[in-house]
């Protein structure tokens, strides 16, 4: 990666974007990689980095604090992508269920007649 050094900052942002995403496609979690990404100055770089984390967030250590400091970004889009991850996640804690969640409900089946049996066939 640091053979990208020299070129234009936004290309090199572009590039590690790049990287994390095959990391992404091949399943191999590159926390340090990921972390550097969050926290570039690209948006877009950004933004990228938190959908990452969204696929990674189970393996990735303090996920959630990672996840507030995106939901508080300038960048929209970045904020946009930490309320996906809020809404796909299943850090909540469960819900005790409801009384009427708990009742169960028998279902009526059609009964069908010989003959209605036959003629289907």
């Amino acid at each position: 990666m640091d053979r990208f050094a020299g070129q234009e900052r936004s290309a090199y942002e572009h590039h590690l974007t790049e990287a994390l995403w095959v990391h992404q496609w091949h399943n191999v979690v590159d926390e340090d990689l990921l972390k550097r990404m969050l926290r570039s100055p690209d948006y877009h770089a950004r933004a990228a980095a938190t959908h990452v984390l969204c696929y990674w967030r189970d393996r990735v250590k303090d996920a959630l604090a990672l996840l507030k400091i995106q939901a508080e970004d300038e960048s929209p889009r970045v904020r946009l992508e930490a309320s996906a991850l809020a809404a796909s996640s299943n850090h909540q804690a469960p819900r005790s269920p409801s009384k009427s969640s708990t009742k169960r409900k028998t279902r009526t089946s059609p009964t069908t007649t010989s003959s209605t049996a036959s003629t289907r066939l």
